[in-house]
C-alpha cells in the first residue's frame, strides 16, 4: 500500500504540473515563462521515471482504452518479458482470458463501468478486479493493486496499477510452512523410543495411500458410485486412525482432510467426485511423505513400501504417454509434435474446444502425473519428482475449452510432453 500511495502521489505531482501550472503560465504570454515551466515538468517527469525505474514493481497507467500510457517502470519488461508501451492490458496481463469469453467481456465491462465515474463508482467496481493474475508465459503469479487518477472535474480520467511479482513469495510462503510443519513432526517424534516401529506404521500408510490413489486414477474412476467412494474413503481414514493410535499431531492433520457427509453433498454436479477424493488423498499422502522425510534422520534405513516402485514408475510413465499420444493423434490430429507451428496449433486449438471430453483427458493427465511425482518421490528421484510435479501443476492451471489459446496450450501441454518424449528416450537407452 506505501508504495501503492507513492506512485500515486507522483502521478498526481506531475498531472498537476503539467495541467494547473502550464495553464496558469499559458495565459502568461511571456515566451520565457512557458519555456521555464516546460523545463520544470521535463525535469519533474525524468525524476519520476528514475523513481519508478529504481522500484521492482511493474508500475503504468492505462486510459479508457485500457491501453498503457508512459511513464512505465524499467521493471515491466522483465515481468512480461516484453515492452508494453500502447499495448493493451488484455494483450500481456489478462492473456489467459479467452475474446469472447464471460470472464473477458465482465472484466472488460468492468473496466468501460470505471472511467469517467467518481470514486465511489471506483470503489465499488474495484472489488470485480483481479487481484492476483497467473501469467500462462513464465508461469508467474502477480500481485495486482490499482488506484483512480482523476481529471479536474474528480472524474476517474486514468487508472494506475502496480504489480508485483510475488512467485518467490509463494514458494517462500509455502517453504515456511513445511518447516513450521517439519519442527512439529520432531517434536512428536524425539521423544519415542519406538521409532522404528513408527517408521513401519508410516511405511504401510505410505503404501496403502498410494494404492488408493493409483485406483482413484483409472481410467474407469470417474464412473465409480458417490457411495463406493465415500465407503472407501471411510475405510481409508479408518485404517489411518487405527495405525497412528499414541501419534497425535501426525493423526489430527491426515484426518482434518477426512470428507464430510456434508462436503460430499455441497460438491457440485458438473464435478467429478472421485476427483475429490484424489484431493484428500494427495493433502494426506503429502503429509505422511513429509513425516517420513523427517523421521530418516531418526531411523536410517532403506524404504520398504511392498511396493514395485521402478516397474510402477515405468508402467504409469507409458500409460501417461498413450495418454497424451491419443490426445494428439486422434483428436488433434498431430503425428508429429515437433512439426506442431503455429498455423497448426491454432488448428489444436479449434479442435480442443469441439471435442467434449477435453476437461476429463486433461484432469486424468494432471493426477497420472501427480501420482508419479508421489512414485519417485518415494524413490529420492528428486528430478523426476519435480519434473512430474510440474507438469501435474501446469496442467491444472488449463482452464476450461471456451477459455483456450494457443499461448496456453503450447505451455501447459506441448511443451511439458515434449519434455517427458526425451525423458522416455532417455530411459529407453539406459534399460
Amino acid at each position: 500500500m506505501e508504495c501503492l500511495s507513492l506512485v500515486d502521489n507522483l502521478f498526481n505531482l506531475q498531472k498537476n504540473i503539467s495541467l494547473n501550472q502550464y495553464k496558469e503560465n499559458l495565459l502568461d504570454i511571456e515566451k520565457k515563462n512557458n519555456l521555464s515551466l516546460d523545463i520544470k515538468v521535463k525535469e519533474r517527469t525524468r525524476e519520476i521515471e528514475n523513481i519508478l525505474n529504481n522500484m521492482k514493481h511493474s508500475i503504468f497507467t492505462i486510459d479508457e482504452k485500457l491501453c498503457v500510457i508512459p511513464p512505465i517502470s524499467a521493471y515491466s519488461e522483465k515481468i512480461f518479458g516484453e515492452g508494453i508501451k500502447d499495448k493493451n492490458i488484455f494483450e500481456f496481463l489478462y492473456s489467459g482470458l479467452e475474446e469472447g469469453t464471460k470472464d473477458y467481456n465482465d472484466l472488460k465491462k468492468t473496466f468501460s463501468f470505471a472511467f469517467f465515474e467518481d470514486e465511489r463508482q471506483f470503489l465499488v467496481l474495484e472489488d470485480q478486479l483481479p487481484k492476483q493474475v497467473t501469467l500462462s508465459k513464465g508461469n508467474k503469479v502477480l500481485k495486482v493493486s490499482y488506484r483512480p487518477l482523476f481529471n479536474q472535474v474528480k472524474l476517474v480520467e486514468r487508472i494506475l496499477l502496480v504489480i508485483e511479482d510475488i512467485t518467490e513469495f509463494e514458494k517462500f510462503y509455502k517453504s515456511a510452512l513445511s518447516d513450521q510443519l517439519n519442527f512439529e513432526f520432531i517434536k512428536e517424534i524425539v521423544p519415542r523410543e519406538d521409532k522404528e516401529i513408527l517408521f513401519n506404521i508410516v511405511q504401510g500408510a505410505i503404501s496403502f495411500s498410494m494404492q488408493y490413489f493409483d485406483h482413484f486414477i483409472s481410467p474407469d474412476a470417474d464412473d465409480l458410485p458417490v457411495q463406493y467412494l465415500k465407503s472407501s474413503m471411510d475405510l481409508f481414514y479408518e485404517e489411518i486412525e487405527k495405525s497412528f493410535k499414541g501419534f497425535d499431531y501426525l493423526k489430527e492433520l491426515v484426518l482434518s482432510k477426512r470428507p464430510t457427509d456434508s462436503e460430499w453433498e455441497k460438491i457440485p454436479k458438473n464435478v467429478s467426485f472421485h476427483l475429490h477424493a484424489i484431493d484428500k488423498l494427495t493433502s494426506c499422502l503429502e503429509y505422511l511423505l513429509k513425516y517420513s522425510k523427517v523421521l530418516e534422520m531418526f531411523v536410517p534405513y532403506k524404504k520398504d513400501y511392498g511396493l514395485k516402485l521402478s516397474e510402477i514408475g515405468r508402467e504409469k510413465m507409458e500409460d501417461l504417454d498413450k495418454l497424451f499420444k491419443n490426445l494428439l493423434e486422434y483428436v488433434f490430429l498431430v503425428r508429429d509434435i515437433d512439426k506442431l507451428d503455429k498455423e497448426k496449433l491454432s488448428k489444436v486449438v479449434k479442435f480442443s474446444k469441439l471435442y467434449p471430453d477435453f476437461e476429463k483427458v486433461i484432469s486424468l493427465l494432471t493426477q497420472r502425473s501427480l501420482f508419479l511425482s508421489f512414485v519417485y518421490r518415494l524413490q529420492l528421484n528428486e528430478y523426476y519428482s519435480d519434473f512430474f510435479d510440474t507438469m501435474s501443476s501446469l496442467l491444472g492451471q488449463i482452464p476450461s475449452r471456451e477459455k483456450l489459446t494457443a499461448s496456453i496450450l503450447k505451455h501447459n501441454l506441448i511443451s511439458p510432453y515434449q519434455k517427458l518424449l526425451v525423458i522416455l528416450k532417455e530411459e529407453k537407452k539406459a534399460a
